[in-house]
């Protein structure tokens, strides 16, 4: 007699795990992995530069179809990260990069309304509003200006959450994950503090659900308070004896009123090789026991988003650290730290 599937309790918790481009096999093999870890969320990326590709009046939707349509069928909650910029789209004499902010803000909200019309009706009710758009990495604002704007996102924020309501006005709406970050004096980044007190004195305040948050804290735990703690800068609003005072997120969000909505974490990890500021599997570990602990104190945040399922590359194959976020190395054996996620969520 073949046993019953193990069913895990619904969490509060979700990875990052799909590349489009990835053969199926690998996809329902992630997949089965999230499922026993007890996994409930993903985060799904729906590239607008690949779905609008092919021009103004062009949708090609069946990569983003396939991988959405696998995530149901294993019954998870999913989060739509809609960003990148078709080469359509950018701002005149862009150079070929997809992360220039749209030259027409309602180009972006026009697509955002289609791609609400299209999933929603599927049960995918929260759409994150950009990926980090507060460093120049994911948002360049214009030719003259390749840097982050906070005013402007803001007007992106307004119109793609209009247009989006237009298609269904129970979604859930978070703003664009915010990166860790300090203000640079050349503006190529914005601190998270200074960013969203941005979008609430840019009226964006009805124009969101949560407020969506990178709080990478490596190589410290989330817990070790630090002011450049991108987790503490959540709610600590005091350092080193009192020597360094600040509001937090959540501090400008009760000063505006938005003390009832939460921050959801839409991407949190640490990478386990590569430069700089790798850590050790077992660093990554204590890490990942650090933040859902401190989760579990922590009413107003939401969902926790761990980036991400698989690394990139073997061990020694690049220095980029980019490639080892994974709690699954590259040839599919667990580190630690899933194997610590999977005996919290479904022992």
């Amino acid at each position: 007699m073949t046993a019953a599937p193990t069913v895990c309790p619904v969490s509060d918790y979700g990875i990052v795990y799909a590349n489009q481009s990835s053969a199926p096999a690998v996809r329902e093999a992630a997949l089965n992995l999230i499922d026993s870890a007890g996994v409930s969320w993903v985060r799904i990326d729906a590239f607008w530069s690949q779905i609008q590709s092919g021009g103004v009046n062009s949708y090609s939707w069946g990569p983003l179809d396939t991988v959405v349509n696998e995530a149901i069928a294993h019954g998870k909650k999913i989060i739509l990260l809609p960003h990148t910029t078709p080469a359509w789209a950018r701002p005149a004499g862009a150079p070929a990069d997809d992360k220039y902010a749209p030259a027409d803000i309602s180009k972006y909200a026009t697509f955002v309304n289609k791609l609400v019309a299209r999933y929603a009706p599927k049960g995918i009710m929260s759409y994150e509003i950009w990926n980090e758009p507060n460093i120049s990495m994911f948002w360049k604002d214009s030719v003259a200006n390749p840097k982050p704007n906070p005013v402007r996102y803001a007007q992106l924020l307004k119109a793609a959450a209009t247009s989006a309501r237009l298609a269904n006005p129970s979604i859930t709406i978070i703003s664009g994950g915010m990166s860790p970050a300090t203000d640079a004096a050349d503006g190529s980044q914005v601190a998270p503090l200074t960013f969203l007190q941005s979008l609430y004195t840019n009226g964006a305040r009805s124009s969101f659900n949560a407020v969506g948050h990178h709080p990478y804290s490596y190589p410290a735990l989330p817990t070790d308070e630090h002011d450049w703690n991108s987790w503490s800068q959540m709610s600590v609003e005091s350092f080193a004896g009192g020597g360094i005072v600040r509001p937090s997120l959540r501090g400008i969000m009760t000063a505006n009123g938005d003390s009832a909505k939460k921050i959801w974490i839409t991407e949190f990890g640490a990478p386990t090789s590569g430069t700089p500021d790798s850590v050790s599997e077992a660093r990554q570990l204590e890490i990942y026991q650090s933040a859902m602990a401190d989760k579990q104190t922590k009413p107003w945040l939401g969902p926790l988003i761990f980036y991400r399922l698989n690394d990139y590359a073997p061990y020694g194959a690049t220095t980029d650290r980019e490639s080892y976020f994974g709690a699954v190395r590259s040839d599919g054996t667990v580190k630690p730290s899933a194997a610590y996620v999977k005996s919290v969520l479904c022992p």
